[in-house]
């Protein structure tokens, strides 16, 4: 099964931001992803799918950090803020 998260990649800290943000840090290895999109898409969509007592949403949005900075000191400026859960079925 392939994963668009790279090799290596380790988990640092995961915790709650502002609102509904959460925060994920990552190692070094996660900024040489191939396919970017695919590697946000997967930690966005298993975030954002989380969900409370309820049954309600905990995340509606990751923020990304590599090594406690933002993904935009690897990937450029359009990384550096929250990424909302895409729709996975848009009409």
């Amino acid at each position: 099964m392939f994963s668009p998260i790279p090799g290596g990649t380790n988990l640092i800290e995961v915790k709650k931001g502002d609102s509904q943000s959460a925060v994920v840090n990552l190692t070094q290895a996660f900024a040489g992803a191939e396919n970017r999109e695919a590697a946000l898409n997967v930690l966005v969509l298993s975030l954002t799918e989380l969900r409370d007592t309820n049954g309600s949403r905990i995340f509606s949005r990751v923020r990304v950090l590599v090594e406690g900075q933002s993904l935009a000191e690897f990937w450029g400026p359009v990384y550096d803020r929250p990424i909302e859960r895409p729709s996975l079925n848009p009409q």
